[in-house]
């Protein structure tokens, strides 16, 4: 039963990954409006982001011991070069005027992925620590922490500096959606970086919550301030952001609670992420009612689609985590 259960984790991501994949190219072949190329093009690249989170049990050794040290290595690795490719792909759309929300999803969301990477690079480097029998000097400890936490930091200045500049410094329409687009990010950015101090640390905090719930609220003033404009419906990528920062809490507290004997009881943790896949989707099919009168509400209507395959990317590695914790 175990093995099968591992099993259908392992398959959950795959799924989900080819699902945001295949719907974004799908949207793209149509496009005929800017809603569907918007769309499909931030679909894409949230697949990138899913497909790193479905990598991440290996980096604290879920699969086949034989492939473990292999895949600690290799996992951070991936993160970098998609996190890369992501802010190369998303300069080249900032070229192009009519692209330029898509640009800035990419930049946003390879900052994103850095951060992803940072965290990996940071369990593979507590779990070497952990099972090496050399003893490293305390000058190369403080030093490998201290690129880390560069690492981890770098993102969120970066993205709160963006979003604050496209907010404060043009009035047009285009940088007011994707300067609240890139706070959304910027907000997964921070409950990346708040993950990170928490496994650098191995104890949990409160905080990647709160963060969950101060973009959910931040989402919905906006669409309570701007209520009937053009723009109202960002707010709902702002409510979708703080459902995917409260996703990132489980496998985190899942790779944390280990560590922590009188926490191991705490084996339900798995089921709360599959429960946010399915307010997602609830909230998916409001939107996509709303957009028949209104078609502005398509592009969060098919968003809340990949904020919800990213939950279920969480359920799945949160899943794993717990199924190697009681080996």
């Amino acid at each position: 039963m175990k093995f099968e259960t591992a099993t259908l984790f392992r398959t959950i991501p795959f799924i989900t990954v080819l699902f945001c994949l295949g719907y974004g190219i799908y949207l793209l072949t149509g496009n005929d409006e800017i809603t569907k190329t918007l769309s499909g093009t931030a679909l894409i690249f949230t697949s990138v982001f899913c497909f790193l989170w479905s990598i991440f049990p290996a980096s604290i050794g879920t699969y086949k011991k034989r492939q473990n040290s292999a895949a600690k290595k290799s996992v951070p690795l991936y993160g970098y070069i998609a996190s890369l490719a992501l802010i190369v792909i998303g300069i080249m759309l900032l070229n192009h005027p009519e692209h330029f929300i898509a640009g800035h999803i990419a930049c946003g969301l390879g900052l994103a992925a850095w951060s992803t990477a940072t965290i990996t690079a940071t369990v593979a480097r507590s779990q070497k620590r952990n099972n090496s029998t050399d003893n490293p000097t305390e000058d190369s400890v403080s030093q490998q922490k201290l690129w880390l936490e560069i690492s981890a930091a770098f993102p969120v200045l970066a993205t709160w500096t963006w979003a604050v500049l496209l907010l404060s410094g043009n009035a047009d329409e285009s940088y007011y959606i994707a300067g609240h687009i890139m706070g959304a990010i910027a907000c997964l950015c921070t409950a990346l970086f708040v993950s990170f101090v928490a496994i650098l640390r191995q104890k949990q905090n409160g905080y990647l919550r709160i963060i969950a719930f101060a973009a959910i609220i931040w989402g919905v003033i906006q669409f309570a301030l701007q209520y009937g404009q053009s723009t109202d419906f960002v707010g709902f990528i702002l409510i979708g952001s703080g459902i995917v920062c409260w996703s990132l809490s489980f496998p985190i507290a899942a790779s944390i609670l280990p560590a922590r004997a009188e926490e191991q009881k705490n084996e339900s943790i798995a089921l709360f992420p599959f429960v946010l896949f399915i307010i997602c989707l609830l909230i998916s099919l409001f939107l996509f009612e709303e957009a028949g009168l209104n078609a502005k509400f398509l592009f969060p209507a098919r968003m809340f689609l990949g904020f919800g395959a990213f939950c279920l990317t969480s359920f799945a590695a949160t899943g794993l985590i717990q199924i190697r914790t009681r080996q």
